[in-house]
């Protein structure tokens, strides 16, 4: 995975299957990416972007209703600046096998599978939006931004690890 980080965009670059790439890029408008002295970014000028909306905050993550079990963006849409969604969708697939095999199929599982992820999945989103915004920062405050980055290895290091392993 690699962070590219500008002035107001971020942009997040990550195989797929060692043939494809996924790139996001989070930004108000679609930066000019051939002023830029860096060969692939200046290959992104000629991408076809979509547009999607960002979901800035869930009220609550909803992960059972009726006597359905959701997984995945369908139970909490994360934003996508610390690249979390898959790897919180394998976790709730992961607790809800155990909850199941636990309690077995039932309201008691239900509640119990919601309870688990509550709370972890509520941290994720609120790192997840700090770093968005930290990552929208422009002009003299991205300035700032990247010398503490450049300068905070420890430090960031430690942020995206706590991230990462709520």
């Amino acid at each position: 995975i690699t962070l590219w980080v500008g002035s107001g965009w971020h942009l997040v670059i990550y195989p797929l299957n060692f043939q494809k790439l996924n790139v996001i890029l989070v930004s108000h408008e679609i930066p000019n990416f051939k002023d830029y002295e860096n060969e692939i970014l200046q290959k992104l000028q000629n991408v076809k972007w979509y547009n999607s909306e960002i979901v800035k905050k869930v009220n609550y993550p909803t992960f059972c209703f009726q006597n359905m079990v959701l997984v995945g963006d369908a139970a909490h849409p994360f934003p996508p600046h610390l690249a979390q969604g898959a790897a919180q969708t394998f976790e709730d697939v992961i607790i809800l096998f155990e909850q199941i095999n636990k309690l077995g199929i039932s309201n008691e599982m239900l509640l119990s599978y919601s309870k688990h992820r509550s709370s972890k999945v509520k941290k994720v989103m609120d790192m997840s939006n700090l770093a968005g915004n930290i990552l929208g920062l422009s002009g003299t405050k991205s300035y700032f931004r990247d010398k503490m980055i450049q300068f905070s290895g420890p430090f960031l290091n430690s942020y995206i690890n706590d991230s990462w392993n709520l």
